[in-house]
């Protein structure tokens, strides 16, 4: 099915990178409350959790930036 509203094809609407962004923020923090629970065993997967939210928002910054 065709995009009804096509964009050109180096444009990322900011409204789908803060929607994304709110989906990372959110997976982040319920991720590592999860692992809290598990003292200090979770401590390395809440770091990794950490690491990968912020490789996110690394990938997604200069995409926020040219629009």
């Amino acid at each position: 099915m065709p995009n009804p509203l096509p964009l050109p094809s180096d444009a990322v609407p900011q409204q789908a990178l803060d929607g994304y962004m709110l989906m990372v923020h959110t997976t982040a923090f319920s991720a590592k409350a999860y692992w809290a629970m598990w003292g200090p065993l979770g401590l390395p997967v809440i770091d990794t959790i950490d690491s990968w939210a912020q490789r996110q928002r690394e990938f997604l910054q200069p995409l926020g930036d040219e629009s």
